[in-house]
């Protein structure tokens, strides 16, 4: 846990002066973080860390970097730049001793700066990126292997200019019964086929039958995190009528520490999103 005190820590020091250049990372106003609550953040990241699997990494991966991200965004109000996150991202590795997906370093290398501090009452980060118009893309081309499909391949995930996630822990007892609800209740609309149906409606049966435990238990890694998102989207392929469908997510949940039975897991990302009338609910299980 020192480890990632001194990763905190060492991110507080870059900031020692306000910088006027572009390629610098900016602070904006106070930045620091008291001792009592460094070292809960420090405890919750470290206890994380301890609960990644190996079978849905993708999904413990990206959520433990929202809840970094979170916990980036209570510092204060900064620009962080792109050679900064780098180098975070290579103290990361050393402290996990596990390095970042390939796509992840794709991702990153398309990202101008990441805004931090607090909008609308909550947690927030915008993403900038060096290309305005087209943000920055993670290629995926992930073809179906269901055969009664009609989602074909998803095609990509686009994280626009100035894309916002706002971050919120979910605590309280009406908090975590909305989020027992969002993780079971299904996407409805008007449409003639059950195929589709059930396309949109993508979430892991495991996580379905453990959601209730979960957020009646007091054994978590760290809270259930909620993630509101603005510019994120993902392009899939159809069989139906409709073609190629561009989901812009709106929502994304994050629960660590979530097993099933004998400690067995299952994925702790889920997320949400829209296409014109449609909606789609997905867990991120690869």
């Amino acid at each position: 846990m020192k480890k990632w005190l001194s990763l905190f820590f060492c991110l507080f020091l870059s900031f020692q002066s306000v910088h006027a250049q572009a390629d610098e990372s900016t602070a904006h106003g106070p930045i620091g973080m008291d001792p009592a609550k460094l070292q809960t953040v420090a405890r919750n990241i470290f206890n994380m860390s301890q609960v990644m699997t190996e079978k849905f990494l993708v999904a413990d991966a990206i959520g433990l970097s929202f809840y970094i991200m979170r916990y980036m965004a209570e510092i204060g109000e900064y620009t962080l730049v792109n050679k900064d996150i780098t180098a975070l991202i290579g103290a990361f590795e050393k402290i996990t001793k596990k390095e970042v997906s390939p796509e992840t370093k794709d991702f990153l290398v398309q990202v101008q700066s990441v805004d931090f501090g607090i909008r609308r009452g909550k947690f927030y980060a915008r993403v900038n990126a060096f290309n305005a118009s087209e943000g920055a893309v993670i290629p995926i081309h992930k073809l179906s292997t269901d055969p009664d499909s009609s989602v074909e391949e998803i095609v990509e995930v686009r994280v626009k200019d100035k894309a916002e996630l706002f971050f919120s822990e979910i605590e309280g007892a009406d908090a975590l019964d909305e989020l027992k609800t969002f993780v079971i209740k299904k996407v409805h609309f008007i449409w003639p086929t059950a195929i589709l149906a059930s396309a949109l409606n993508q979430v892991h049966p495991d996580l379905k039958k453990v959601i209730g435990t979960y957020v009646s238990s007091a054994k978590r890694p760290a809270p259930p995190l909620n993630i509101e998102m603005e510019g994120v989207s993902v392009l899939v392929k159809t069989s139906t009528i409709l073609k190629d469908i561009n989901f812009e997510f709106d929502r994304s949940v994050f629960m660590p520490g979530i097993v099933i039975g004998d400690n067995q897991p299952v994925p702790s990302l889920m997320m949400s999103g829209k296409s014109g009338l449609l909606k789609l609910k997905v867990s991120v299980d690869q």
